[in-house]
């Protein structure tokens, strides 16, 4: 199963169901951490249709309603805990007849303590679980943290933001333990903080496997890998020319969204083209090269039209405007010929700014780090290329010449 689809289950069926019984409406209450994990995972139909009546941010006033309960899904953070013991405090009026309190990961023990201590969390608490979600599913196998300022503070001597090392094991044991998984940690030697990480990850995984003994125990063997940045300081730099990278990089994008504006038989409209795992061809198509993408898009599309008989087109020139024709004339397949349409129009939105922005860019840059030309000539004068073909994005093969430099100097 998905890694989206585990995380709504342990929120819909494992979190909200039990919680909800038949007939007792409760309501929903999130921080601005947990919310990105819900809305990522979780269609608001599906949070309703559990028992749930009202979601709220746990971070603005709200209204009291104190026939109801709240369900709490919350990060274990000095300023959501802080919020909650305002809601159960007696001094304020009752926001809620009762708590039930998931954090998304193990709550400090201080934390802990300053919930205890509140004058009527007793009476009011009743459920204080852990629920293991302190990650950000993004697709079927891929996750992150949320931790945009991560990379800067890793490489910070003294930072005073947010201790990397302390948050990032938290939410990696969470993930493990979310997955039943108790790996072996391996990490990379030649950076000393990655050994860092990698202890204070074990630790937390240690912590979890005391608490349950069967961690891991009907796993295969599981094995998690540490790498930093400096594993591979040039992949970041270069422009990726695969579908998905080329999209994020070239186009408008907006919570995977792109909004564009395509000529159809009832003239210019806008459109938007929702890029996630719900849409197969997207799915297909989104680690493989845009020159392929194209192709095959355009094959697919012909054997589309001759399996369900539909008039003959040439796919490889096919307009938006001409297909929309093919809709009209075949509304039964609306879905089929505009999944194939909205492709079609991406990857040649792609490729139109690819030529008009960074194709010789890209050819700078692949010499740069090869340290030579399609020919295999060495690269003579490194500074020159940059100069003669970029201006305002020279940094990129400026920073590339310097990583490869000694390459270069050597041929």
């Amino acid at each position: 199963m998905a890694l989206k689809e585990l995380v709504a289950n342990r929120i819909l069926k494992e979190i909200l169901v039990p919680i909800c019984k038949s007939g007792e409406w409760k309501v929903l209450i999130l921080d601005k951490t947990t919310t990105r994990v819900v809305s990522a995972c979780c269609r608001m139909h599906d949070v309703l249709a559990t028992g749930i009546t009202l979601v709220e941010a746990i971070e603005k006033r709200r209204e009291p309603l104190p026939n109801m309960e709240a369900v709490y899904i919350i990060s274990p953070t000095e300023s959501s805990v802080k919020k909650l013991i305002e809601d159960l405090d007696s001094t304020n009026d009752a926001l809620y007849m009762g708590a039930h309190i998931f954090f998304s990961h193990a709550c400090p023990q201080p934390l802990m303590n300053r919930i205890a201590s509140a004058k009527i969390a007793k009476r009011k608490i009743r459920t204080l679980k852990e629920a293991d979600i302190a990650f950000l599913p993004y697709e079927s196998s891929v996750f992150h943290l949320d931790c945009p300022d991560a990379l800067l503070e890793f490489y910070t001597p003294g930072s005073t933001k947010i201790d990397v090392l302390q948050l990032v094991p938290l939410q990696v044991a969470s993930l493990c333990a979310f997955l039943g998984q108790y790996p072996d940690v391996r990490y990379r030697g030649a950076h000393h903080r990655t050994k860092e990480l990698a202890v204070s990850i074990q630790t937390k995984l240690d912590d979890y496997k005391s608490e349950n003994k069967s961690l891991g125990s009907n796993q295969g063997v599981c094995e998690l890998i540490i790498l930093d940045r400096g594993f591979d300081v040039i992949s970041p730099i270069l422009h990726e020319l695969t579908y998905q990278a080329m999209i994020q990089d070239l186009l408008p994008i907006e919570n995977d969204v792109y909004r564009y504006h395509a000529d159809t038989q009832g003239g210019t409209r806008e459109k938007e083209a929702i890029l996630d795992e719900s849409d197969e061809l997207w799915v297909e198509y989104r680690h493989q090269h845009i020159a392929q993408v194209s192709q095959l898009a355009s094959k697919q599309l012909q054997a589309f039209l001759e399996a369900k008989k539909l008039k003959k087109l040439d796919a490889s020139k096919a307009s938006v405007k001409e297909i929309h024709r093919l809709i009209q004339k075949a509304p039964q397949y609306q879905e089929e010929l505009e999944r194939y349409s909205r492709h079609i129009y991406l990857a040649g939105d792609c490729m139109g700014q690819y030529q008009e922005t960074i194709k010789e860019l890209c050819i700078v840059e692949q010499d740069l780090v090869i340290g030579s030309d399609s020919q295999g000539d060495a690269i003579a004068d490194p500074m020159q290329r940059i100069m003669n073909t970029v201006f305002d994005r020279k940094i990129r093969c400026i920073f590339s010449f310097k990583t490869n430099s000694s390459q270069l100097i050597l041929e």
